[in-house]
């Protein structure tokens, strides 16, 4: 296991557990600037996650670099925000609160806040190499989450 991936994957499990906060000022201009949702924008999405409320899917969408927020009831796009180049997994944390995207291109973790049909950006994590597919699991004790790389050497 390479130092870098041992290091990510200790930041993924702080963070999941709550124990990194990242600071608004952290997250990149790329996701202050999100714009509203945009019928005719080519977004390719790629993965998608069901909230445990079964309302909502939040989607990773790879061309537009974004995530979307998708009613279930009707498949309305009620939110979409910008994240990393490339995102390629994105999951939602067992309680619902928040949902965890990979984007592969930059390298970084995207944490965002679900509060009903809002999605907010929570957060980045800067990785350094690719990160792929993300996993989440949850006990009563804590939160544990794991990523896979293209670089993972053993």
């Amino acid at each position: 296991m390479t130092e870098r991936f041992a290091i990510g994957i200790a930041l993924v499990i702080c963070l999941a557990a709550g124990l990194v906060l990242v600071p608004p000022a952290v997250i990149s201009r790329q996701a202050q600037a999100a714009s509203e949702p945009q019928a005719d924008r080519d977004r390719s999405p790629v993965d998608l996650a069901l909230t445990p409320d079964g309302r909502w899917l939040v989607v990773a969408n790879q061309t537009s670099d974004s995530v979307s927020l998708v009613s279930v009831r009707d498949g309305e796009v009620v939110s979409e925000v910008a994240c990393g180049k490339r995102p390629s997994a994105i999951v939602v944390t067992p309680d619902g609160r928040r949902a965890l995207a990979s984007a592969t291109y930059s390298g970084e973790l995207w944490v965002f806040e679900l509060d009903g049909p809002r999605l907010r950006p929570a957060g980045v994590v800067r990785l350094g190499f690719e990160p792929r597919g993300i996993a989440v699991a949850s006990s009563a004790l804590q939160n544990i989450a794991g990523m896979t790389t293209s670089e993972a050497k053993m």
